[in-house]
């Protein structure tokens, strides 16, 4: 799991570093970058994402065979003792014992299915939840990421925003001083 989060990050650093090269339309305020080679960062981070996510589903879909087979092999072998008692009352006079033998086994037989389900499904809650929380702290990081840049972006914002204001007043001051010097030459 380090290992994807090492991948993301690093992803994450080469896309800065693209942001920090890319052509400045207005320097340190607007950048011209390529969509695709930022989809292309995005894709990688994608893939990157942990695979114990598919594997979490992978169990599930593995718990709902297990317990359909435990379910199946269950009905079977009732089915195989009721085959029995009938096979066995047939040829025996100690219905009630044949009776007993017959319940023991379903009860064993329920039992076993019960527990084989009861371990999956504890199994795949325990994966769950450690994936889980493996995906909300890389969601964390990404997200931390994201917020660093958007500040940074936001303060270069400021930053031309005011330039731009600076460059206006002075031009309003030259066309004055300009209005100014041709009211004095009339």
């Amino acid at each position: 799991m380090e290992n994807q989060t090492d991948i993301i990050e690093y992803l994450l650093d080469k896309m800065l570093i693209k942001f920090e090269e890319s052509f400045p339309l207005l320097p340190n305020y607007l950048i011209i970058v390529k969509v695709q080679e930022i989809k292309a960062f995005i894709e990688e981070i994608y893939k990157s994402l942990p695979p114990e996510l598919k594997e979490a589903q992978d169990i599930l879909n593995t718990t709902k065979q297990i317990q359909a087979e435990a379910q199946k092999n269950a009905e079977q072998i009732i089915q195989d003792a009721k085959n029995e008692a009938a096979r066995i009352l047939s040829e025996s006079n100690d219905i009630k014992q044949i009776q007993k033998q017959a319940e023991k086994i379903k009860e064993q037989t329920i039992e076993e299915s019960q527990e084989i389900k009861r371990k999956a499904i504890e199994d795949v809650r325990n994966y769950k939840n450690q994936v889980q929380d493996e995906a909300v702290n890389t969601t964390k990081k990404v997200e931390s990421f994201a917020e660093q840049i958007l500040k940074s972006l936001d303060f270069n914002l400021t930053q031309y925003q005011q330039l731009v204001k600076n460059g206006q007043e002075y031009l309003k001051k030259t066309n004055n001083v300009l209005d100014k010097s041709y009211n004095l030459l009339e």
